[in-house]
């Protein structure tokens, strides 16, 4: 615990190393400077900007600032950052780190607006099925694909939908509901499947389109303004029999005439999930529960009103409304879309756009002769002094031939042209990443952050923390010297309390030998600026 609560302070308490203008310097520790736009981020992200603060509270945050440094400073000079074990952590931080920068800042905006304005809407649709795996081959893919246009003329020529659905569709559930989907909104279907029912207007029909299933079509049925979320309750008796209508419609009668709903609820409903709770449904919105209780909950005017009896596969129920949640503005659902996208298939929709502005960007070039090896069926076995060709230069960088066998030399279920076309697309991403250090300055900063609260915290563990924790003679020595500070009188009482203690008098002295080891210069100027610039905040 002690560790982690520590290290998340380390990680607020660090800056950048970018160097900085002149007017820009604070202090400077042995000549390395430190910036006042360091400070600042620093400090607004540990304290409240817009509270006043005293001079006394701005004070010692700077001197904790320059501690922090001094500490970094230390760390460094000890070589801490070349430790297998910290170069190890660095590295595996840089690689997820550069996973956050493959992402496309502007297309990922377009697609949060995309979600929003399509999470306003419900669609209604029914499709079509043709199954067609990934793995198909192209004869395979052209008999899906022309067997779907056939289902689709004879809708257009004026065939019902449902029973062309259950003549055609290889959707398991075509039987059941003819191929009907209810009503859905953004996050419930595929994306190509959602782009294509939010480009179609009522009772239109999709030309063929494709997804992982295979090849789509549909029709959309209707389409309307989302309600937001509901919270209901129910009452649901399981038995479908005229027993159990008997049974459901007394309790609406003792519902009508005055009842409970949470007490009926608790002593009547089959739905162990939620008779406890007085029949309470977790919240949702269109597409989280069945269509009927979908139906049902967003008809029922008011709260705490109730439905009439209706029947669903389940059994009976009776439904009430707690609240009504309307929909959310932009700002209030952005965060909840955001982690949507990034669970969905359609965050790899941003990684498609960098790679297609990098690819204008980059120059870069294939050798098709230096491919050509590759077109034998033996290349695995193909000895690496061999394949030493040129394969794919991106800018400076060169990549061989052994390169790209190494990289299928265990992915032996896919055809090696896909193979070389993602060989090729994550190629130009590493590239891109290990020139992140170059070129993004908020990668550097984020770095240099985790790196500075890694070096801080190995030497706080080997100067003080492990050396309290295993130095048992100065820990005596320590509490023998201040023992008038203490209501017991034996250390081992409480041996927790002096261990604390014994950490922080350690700390203070590593930062009494740090004041006198290293020359720490201050200016004034930017110093008192900066006091002013927060106490007239």
């Amino acid at each position: 615990m002690k560790k982690n609560i520590f290290f998340s302070c380390l990680l607020l308490l660090s800056a950048t190393l970018f160097a900085q203008q002149s007017n820009d310097f604070l202090f400077s520790i042995d000549g390395t400077p430190v910036s006042i736009t360091s400070f600042k981020k620093v400090y607004e992200k540990n304290a409240n900007p817009d509270a006043k603060k005293s001079t006394k509270e701005l004070k010692e945050y700077f001197d904790l600032y320059v501690n922090f440094k001094l500490k970094v400073k230390e760390a460094y000079q000890l070589k801490l950052d070349t430790l297998p074990t910290i170069t190890r952590e660095l590295k595996s931080f840089q690689n997820q780190l550069a996973e956050q920068f493959t992402k496309d800042e502007e297309f990922g905006e377009k697609l949060l607006e995309e979600a929003y304005q399509r999470s306003k809407y419900l669609i209604k649709a029914s499709h079509i099925l043709i199954k067609v795996p990934a793995s198909a081959s192209p004869t395979d893919t052209i008999v899906a694909y022309q067997e779907i246009l056939k289902a689709r003329n004879e809708i257009v020529k004026g065939a019902d939908f449902a029973t062309v659905a259950k003549g055609y569709s290889q959707d398991p559930t075509v039987a059941e509901n003819n191929g009907s989907l209810g009503y859905f909104t953004v996050f419930k279907m595929v994306y190509p499947f959602e782009t294509v029912a939010y480009q179609l207007t009522k009772g239109q029909v999709s030309m063929p389109f494709r997804t992982g299933y295979g090849y789509h079509i549909l029709k959309v049925e209707d389409v309307k303004m989302s309600k937001g979320e509901r919270e209901v309750a129910q009452i649901l008796i399981s038995d479908t029999s005229n027993s159990g209508k008997q049974k459901i419609d007394s309790l609406y009668t003792l519902l009508s005439n005055g009842a409970n709903f949470t007490n009926l609820a608790k002593e009547f409903s089959n739905d162990t999930g939620s008779a406890t709770s007085g029949g309470k449904l977790p919240r949702f919105g269109y597409g989280k529960m069945i269509s009927e209780i979908e139906e049902v909950a967003f008809s029922i005017p008011s709260e705490l009103q109730f439905s009439k009896p209706f029947k669903t596969r389940y059994g009976w129920h009776i439904l009430q409304l707690i609240k009504k949640y309307p929909p959310q503005s932009f700002e209030e659902a952005k965060p909840i879309l955001q982690r949507k996208i990034n669970a969905s298939g359609r965050a790899k929709l941003s990684n498609k756009a960098l790679l297609a502005r990098l690819k204008k960007k980059y120059s870069i070039k294939v050798f098709d002769k230096a491919k050509l090896v590759f077109n034998k069926t033996s290349i695995r076995s193909i000895p690496n002094d061999s394949l030493q060709g040129l394969l794919i230069e991106i800018n400076e960088r060169k990549i061989y031939q052994e390169d790209f066998k190494y990289y299928i030399y265990s992915r032996r279920q896919t055809p090696l042209a896909q193979l070389f076309d993602a060989f090729f697309e994550e190629s130009i991403l590493q590239y891109y990443k290990d020139q992140l250090f170059k070129t993004n300055k908020k990668f550097v900063e984020s770095f240099e952050e985790y790196k500075e609260g890694i070096l801080l915290f190995e030497l706080m563990n080997t100067k003080v923390w492990s050396k309290a924790a295993n130095d048992s003679v100065g820990l005596k020595a320590f509490f023998d010297t201040n023992k008038n500070k203490y209501t017991f009188k034996e250390l081992s009482e409480d041996k927790t309390t002096v261990l604390n203690d014994y950490q922080k008098h350690l700390d203070k002295q590593l930062i009494e030998k740090l004041r006198a080891k290293f020359s720490v210069v201050i200016s004034d100027e930017s110093y008192k600026s900066l006091l002013e610039f927060y106490q007239e905040k």
